[in-house]
């Protein structure tokens, strides 16, 4: 289909509002983010709770339950003392988790996956 021949002015001349439109966008997006951090410059970071050695979970301690007791882990137990993917990950590897020791607990800490491919 043949373009008509009226369009190219009118093409041009919302590609040029537009252009304008964004340029003024933008500059009042940034003049009002400005103004909004003026006085929480040094705020920013201390208004972000977080513990050392912690990756952003919630303690355990917060939600009432014990910890897990897998070394390194820091969520509610579920069953048996264990979280839900720790006690997930005794059942898939056939352990007995009436009974866990500290070799059990180890065994439940290591990560696997950085063992795959190296078989």
């Amino acid at each position: 289909m043949p373009r008509p021949p009226n369009l190219d002015p009118i093409r041009a001349t919302l590609r040029q509002l537009g252009q304008q439109i964004g340029q003024e966008l933008a500059t009042a997006i940034t003049e009002s983010f400005s103004s909004a951090m003026e006085g929480q410059r040094g705020n920013v970071l201390r208004a972000i709770p977080s513990a050392p050695g912690r990756r952003g979970r919630p303690a355990a301690t917060a939600s009432g339950k014990a910890p897990c007791k897998v070394p390194s882990c820091h969520r509610p137990h579920a069953a048996k003392g264990l979280c839900m993917n720790h006690y997930a990950k005794a059942k898939r590897l056939k352990m007995n988790v009436d009974s866990l020791n500290d070799n059990n607990l180890n065994e439940l800490a290591r990560d696997l996956r950085a063992d795959r491919g190296k078989r």
